[in-house]
């Protein structure tokens, strides 16, 4: 507040608006990381606590406006739409993570698309635009394009009454998904060399099957005794799923409460009390989930090892499958609504299957 009554000449909270919100960042400019985000944060919540005003929100959303056709009423008028099909999604029984994942890929698509062809009415979009958007876009995999352009599709059928997605009849090539993996060697180097915080991420995903946004929504009240609360995928509330907790995964929790205890004396509860806490001031689901992704990424990538949530997830599979317990089991272990899903996207997968079949061609013609 020195700096900006001494630079900007302000006298009240309303005063601030977003130029104070850039003086102020230069001024930080040398400053760590934290402090940044600390200073910044804190100065939002006292502004829009006084004046009812997110002049934060407005200065970050300024900074991330990369495209002229953004501030175009073109660009306006898609965002409401977006917004109003979301809603639609909602009262259907769309999950807040789903209801998430929708808006982002959504906005990502007319994004793109925007660049291709410039501003555009939700009227005017055609099939055309649709079929050049899939040949222009020749950095994605086609099953992002078709996800892509399968949700534009919907929304502008929801608005205008039309899919040009659906008269566009695209032809989409049969693309293998890139999974990654790893073993039990891996996954000792990867867990001795983490951090506490991290090896919580780590044995939630490799000892208990969670998926990523499972970890970012676990609260410490969901773990009663040695029984674990897990909120899955699902319209409506989603799938709520009680498990037993491994001795050896309760014990890694354990380790890490004391060190949450104190980010939380130093930060406050700011996640209404999960598990898992960023060292660091900020606010919102999607920052806990991008935290706990990180967390995994950098812990795997110190090894020198590509790995994610999933990778972990899949780990957890392939243990419970070399230990010989029956395909429901590990279906039910895995949350998995039919054993097909656990047969396509684990069991076949299995990378070390192609191994072992290419080794058997070396042994016939040599062995």
């Amino acid at each position: 507040m020195r700096v900006l009554c001494y630079e900007k000449g302000i006298k009240t909270a309303y005063d601030i608006d977003i130029d104070c919100f850039k003086v102020l960042e230069g001024y930080l400019a040398e400053s760590s990381l934290e402090t940044r985000r600390c200073v910044m944060y804190s100065l939002g919540r006292f502004v829009r606590f006084r004046a009812g005003n997110d002049v934060l929100h407005k200065y970050q959303l300024r900074r991330e406006l990369k495209n002229e056709f953004e501030a175009s009423p073109q660009w306006e008028h898609m965002m409401d739409c977006v917004e109003r099909y979301i809603a639609d999604c909602i009262e259907r029984g769309f999950t807040a993570v789903g209801k998430r994942n929708l808006r982002t890929n959504l906005v990502t698509t007319i994004r793109r698309l925007f660049t291709y062809f410039g501003p555009l009415e939700a009227e005017e979009i055609t099939m055309r635009h649709f079929r050049q958007y899939k040949n222009l876009s020749t950095d994605l995999k086609d099953k992002t394009i078709k996800h892509g352009l399968g949700n534009l599709g919907r929304m502008l059928e929801f608005v205008t009454g039309n899919n040009p997605y659906r008269e566009a009849k695209i032809v989409w090539t049969n693309q293998g998904v890139d999974r990654t993996w790893i073993f039990k060697d891996q996954w000792k180097e990867i867990f001795a060399s983490a951090t506490t915080v991290e090896r919580v991420a780590l044995v939630l995903c490799a000892g208990m099957g969670l998926r990523r946004n499972e970890v970012a929504t676990l609260k410490l009240t969901d773990i009663i005794g040695d029984r674990m609360m897990i909120r899955g995928k699902g319209h409506g509330a989603g799938k709520i799923v009680e498990k037993e907790i491994p001795k050896s995964v309760m014990a890694v929790i354990q380790t890490y409460l004391p060190e949450r205890d104190l980010l939380i004396r130093r930060y406050g509860d700011r996640y209404d009390g999960s598990l898992i806490v960023p060292p660091f001031y900020s606010n919102g689901e999607r920052t806990l989930n991008r935290y706990i992704g990180n967390l995994v990424s950098e812990a795997s990538t110190r090894v020198g090892i590509k790995a994610t949530c999933h990778t972990f997830r899949r780990f957890y599979c392939m243990n419970l499958l070399d230990n010989g317990f029956e395909l429901d089991t590990v279906r039910r272990m895995m949350r998995h609504s039919s054993i097909e899903i656990t047969l396509e996207s684990y069991v076949r997968a299995d990378p070390r299957k192609m191994k072992t079949a290419t080794n058997s061609v070396d042994d016939a013609l040599f062995g």
